[in-house]
């Protein structure tokens, strides 16, 4: 299940995108990082283990390659987002964040809008996200690279709503 403490509430997403568009023009390198974090719902090992050659201009997509028995998987990006991934992109080598998992870590408690919420917390509020967006299980499933359904549907009643509730009465 999950619950309101492993996702990003409305007021602390907002607050961390708010910090994120300032940091962009100081702390590029680690901005990025955790904003394709939220928009693309990978896990810190997956994040960590992007390449240059994982960014697909012809859609404007990030592969990403799935771990913990979870599937490879292609996940687009919103345009002015990969244009500024990309341009980052040309100054490395070949990983996007040579870093270590636990200096992503450090980094995350800089930027977390709240310390009892992990990097975690930014997958469980990109699939929150994307299926109120989408309403698409599928979808979402094929985006968070879920071998099994079930592991998806637990992103379905995370915020619904009395008004929700309401709205469909018979």
């Amino acid at each position: 299940m999950i619950t309101s403490d492993k996702y990003l509430q409305p007021s602390e997403h907002e607050r961390l995108l708010q910090t994120l568009r300032i940091a962009r023009y100081t702390d590029t390198r680690n901005a990025l990082m955790i904003e394709l974090a939220l928009r693309c719902g990978a896990r810190a090992s997956e994040l960590l283990d992007l390449r240059k050659s994982d960014l697909k201009d012809d859609f404007e997509m990030v592969f990403i390659r799935g771990i913990k028995g979870s599937k490879d998987r292609d996940v687009a990006l919103n345009s002015d987002f990969y244009k500024r991934l990309k341009e980052y992109a040309a100054g490395v080598d070949d990983l996007l964040f040579p870093i270590s998992y636990k200096r992503f870590h450090q980094i995350w408690h800089e930027y977390t809008p709240n310390p009892l919420k992990g990097i975690h917390s930014l997958r469980h509020t990109f699939a929150i996200l994307f299926y109120e967006k989408t309403k698409d299980v599928l979808k979402l499933k094929r985006a968070l690279g879920h071998v099994s359904l079930k592991n998806t549907m637990v992103y379905t009643e995370v915020r619904y709503s009395k008004e929700e509730m309401r709205k469909e009465a018979i």
